[in-house]
């Protein structure tokens, strides 16, 4: 991100109450991500303690409604966790490059926020929240959570968005990949970045 845009991060309370409405996530959320695929984008090493620092950081600051009494603050706050979630599983797979055996705990806490967005909102909500749905059915390893992510995505499809359509094929090709060389580690981003899917993701 420009540094122009970083920021913009920092301005207004309305920044960042249209951030939390509209896009279930917090400024600080945002410029940990962008700083995390800057550094992950540098193919520069890293010691333990800077990439220790930075988790900590993350750890520390999870996230919390700016305007906790507004009208739908339940249904955002567990927006807001569940992008939390998936931050912390892109920190951990993108630059400590952990294996998937090891965050399926953080995988199966982000479904239940994702799965409690669907609740409370009877499957209305739309699917304004992508970003984080895709990067953590990305990183299901057990059938148990796949098949959740898989009924999450099938109840989004009915809102006619075809990057609905298109994120289920990634994961799907994603899962498939790696059920064909168990021994080897796909990521995501080089399945994304294949012409076939024309797709921007955030």
């Amino acid at each position: 991100m420009s540094s122009q845009l970083m920021s913009l991060l920092n301005g207004s309370s309305d920044l960042r109450h249209y951030l939390e409405r509209s896009h279930g996530i917090t400024a600080p959320l945002v410029q940990y991500l962008a700083h995390i695929t800057f550094l992950a984008d540098s193919r520069s090493d890293f010691s333990v303690e800077e990439l220790d620092c930075l988790e900590l950081q993350l750890y520390l600051n999870f996230p919390s409604l700016s305007t906790p009494d507004a009208p739908g603050s339940i249904i955002i706050q567990h927006a807001l966790n569940s992008f939390y979630y998936a931050t912390i599983i892109y920190f951990r797979r993108t630059l400590r490059h952990s294996p998937l055996c090891e965050i399926q705990d953080l995988v199966e806490k982000a479904i239940q926020e994702l799965e409690a967005i669907d609740s409370l909102s009877n499957d209305k909500g739309g699917c304004p929240y992508n970003w984080a749905s895709f990067v953590v059915a990305a990183e299901c390893e057990r059938e148990d959570l796949q098949a959740r992510m898989l009924a999450s995505f099938d109840r989004k499809i009915r809102h006619g968005i075809q990057n609905i359509n298109i994120l289920g094929e990634i994961v799907r090709e994603l899962w498939q990949r790696r059920a064909l060389a168990p021994g080897k580690d796909i990521y995501w981003q080089e399945i994304a970045k294949e012409a076939d899917f024309d797709i921007m993701l955030v």
